[in-house]
């Protein structure tokens, strides 16, 4: 592929990723749960990890961000769900937290996947950021690299989820009624002016109808 280039990196075999943009797919991969595990180092500021699928249009994303001037910046390492062409990088604050990038020193990264959960690792034993519940509609597929940066000692363990629970995070509201966390939305409809839907001019008993349900912390 024209955006990498295979050699050694300060004696290191590694995978130089030169062009910005472009996403750099593993071959024959297909990852739903498991471990994965690179050490990296940054050429630009920002790099991505896609997992769960290599498509622009659906995916997740880990986000690594170098800030040279600012090691407390609180959005270096930022977990996104790409869906329908959306990112929502905006939508989930909490998904994001401060982490110590260098350029010109490697960093070792390691995600924990586990049904909806996800852990990140950054030169600790201990997690870095915790996401409790991976958000969107994608449950498995590829893994993929992209911003500029230096990427050795890749390993993908799938199925090892280091004793990580499938399940998410518990929902406060799950036993209160009062809140409403799904409901059905229907096709679009067309009525004429004068004849606006209510209960004496419902929907056509044909109409489709599709579930619609809250994600958690929308919920609360």
């Amino acid at each position: 592929m024209g955006n990498v280039k295979f050699g050694d990196h300060n004696g290191v075999p590694s995978m130089e990723i030169t062009a910005g943009n472009e996403i750099t797919t593993a071959n024959n991969i297909n990852f739903a749960n498991g471990t994965i595990e690179f050490d990296l180092e940054f050429i630009g500021r920002i790099h991505e990890l896609l997992f769960s699928s290599t498509e622009r249009r659906r995916n997740r994303i880990v986000y690594l961000r170098n800030h040279p001037d600012d090691p407390t910046a609180t959005d270096a390492i930022q977990y996104a769900p790409i869906i329908k062409k959306v990112n929502m990088w905006d939508m989930y604050p909490n998904y994001q937290t401060a982490a110590n990038f260098k350029k010109g020193v490697w960093t070792h990264i390691k995600l924990v996947v586990s049904g909806v959960q996800l852990l990140v690792y950054v030169n600790d034993m201990n997690p870095t950021l915790v996401v409790p519940r991976l958000e969107g509609n994608t449950k498995d597929g590829g893994i993929a690299f992209a911003g500029k940066c230096f990427v050795s000692n890749l390993v993908i363990k799938p199925n090892q989820v280091e004793g990580l629970s499938p399940m998410g995070e518990f929902d406060p509201v799950y036993n209160d009624n009062r809140y409403i966390s799904s409901w059905q939305v229907s096709e679009p409809i067309d009525f004429p002016a004068g004849q606006e839907c209510s209960n004496s001019n419902p929907p056509a008993f044909a109409t489709k109808w599709q579930k619609v349900t809250a994600e958690t912390q929308w919920s609360h």
